[in-house]
């Protein structure tokens, strides 16, 4: 009851925030996607490689990181919640006068860039570099406390890679 009810509030309150630091970040810097892959390709057309800038990748996550830690340093919210919530019990959840539950940021973060290549029909390749924000946060009410986790996955780039369609196609 307390964990979920707050767990449900702070992450969703802390998620909403820190995309929008990544998206005030990103848009301030006006990356274009191309900035962060590079196609290469052959004389004739074909693509050869994908080059990825992990220099840019680098720091525009080191940014977004201070930026994330600096927002949340030295804050913390209160959240009101039914004092039926703290029993645990179904039928009182959301009964009751409320408390102020005190939510304090304990933000870890970590963010892990990954790079992928999926299969998107015959021929077609999807290449896609992400990173996963994750965070955590500490709950506190009378009697209780808790921890919990916040992730959020961030698309950097995402490249559509077309091949030649063969002519007959067996199964």
């Amino acid at each position: 009851a307390f964990d979920q009810f707050s767990e449900t509030v702070v992450k969703s309150n802390i998620k909403i925030r820190i995309n929008q630091i990544i998206s005030e970040n990103i848009n301030s810097r006006n990356i274009q996607f191309n900035e962060i892959s590079i196609v290469n390709r052959a004389s004739d057309g074909r693509i050869i490689s994908i080059s990825i800038n992990s220099a840019l990748i680098n720091t525009i996550l080191l940014k977004i990181e201070e930026e994330i830690l600096k927002e949340f340093e030295n804050s913390s919210m209160s959240v009101g919640m039914p004092i039926g919530n703290l029993f645990g019990i179904k039928f009182l959840s959301g009964v009751g006068p409320k408390i102020n539950v005190k939510v304090l940021p304990v933000l870890v973060t970590a963010y892990e860039p990954k790079s992928e290549l999926i299969s998107s029909g015959i021929n077609q390749s999807l290449h896609r570099i992400t990173t996963v924000f994750e965070a955590e946060a500490r709950c506190i009410a009378p009697f209780y406390n808790t921890n919990c986790r916040v992730k959020t996955t961030v698309i950097l780039s995402e490249i559509l890679i077309v091949g030649e369609i063969p002519e007959i196609i067996v199964s």
